[in-house]
């Protein structure tokens, strides 16, 4: 061997690069417009956002950080307000995930659930 390790992720190319905020576009305008008070449409939509970047950065070192900029993304795509953002996100996510490790379904669900339910609180 050359002192490189056979089994190293490949690098995902520019391409690849540039396809992710193209992919996230779909994803938003999947589910939005969303009323604040349709909390099954909420928690379906987190949960598969949360799903999706950790299968797009292979649930990497510090995966949940791109998760939760995409979170503020869809956020403010959803017209939530700058100041509760970060709140909102920080509140659902907050040591929950960790690095190099796929959360279990059941952590995911309770993320999108709390996230869902202070969307709607705030918008009651």
């Amino acid at each position: 061997m050359n002192g490189k390790l056979s089994n190293r992720r490949r690098a995902p190319s520019e391409a690849e690069r540039r396809d992710w905020p193209d992919d996230l576009t779909e994803r938003f305008d999947r589910f939005l417009p969303l009323p604040a008070g349709d909390l099954d449409g909420w928690e379906r939509a987190v949960a598969h956002l949360v799903t999706a970047v950790g299968d797009r950065t292979q649930y990497e070192s510090g995966w949940y950080g791109c998760c939760m900029t995409v979170l503020g993304w869809f956020l403010e795509a959803a017209g939530i307000e700058a100041t509760r953002r970060a709140e909102l996100i920080e509140h659902a996510v907050a040591g929950r995930f960790d690095s190099w490790v796929e959360p279990r379904r059941a952590v995911v669900e309770s993320v999108a659930e709390d996230l869902a339910r202070r969307v709607a609180v705030d918008h009651a």
